[in-house]
């Protein structure tokens, strides 16, 4: 087998992102936050939300646990977010 050898000389290719549109306002929104398992994570992310709600009265639609720091949001989640919350919030722990 042929290792693959990648060639950090080469120029990147951009890939546009398309970004979601930012709230107008931050009083009353919906916020799902995104824990990646590791330690204190959660606890973090409750502790930000905390904040949030007493500044901005958001309320907590829900907490995504994903499989691992190293994995990606599933499509599932990605649609539960985009259904019931209005911006996601995603941190780690340690």
């Amino acid at each position: 087998m042929d290792p693959t050898i990648f060639d950090p000389t080469i120029p990147a290719q951009p890939q546009p992102i398309d970004y979601a549109p930012r709230p107008k306002r931050l009083h009353g929104l919906r916020v799902i936050l995104i824990e990646n398992t590791k330690y204190n994570s959660k606890t973090i992310l409750l502790k930000l939300f905390k904040q949030l709600e007493d500044r901005y009265k958001m309320h907590l639609a829900g907490v995504i646990r994903k499989q691992s720091a190293g994995h990606p949001v599933t499509a599932a989640d990605i649609r539960t977010c985009a259904n019931t919350a209005d911006i996601a919030i995603t941190g780690i722990g340690d």
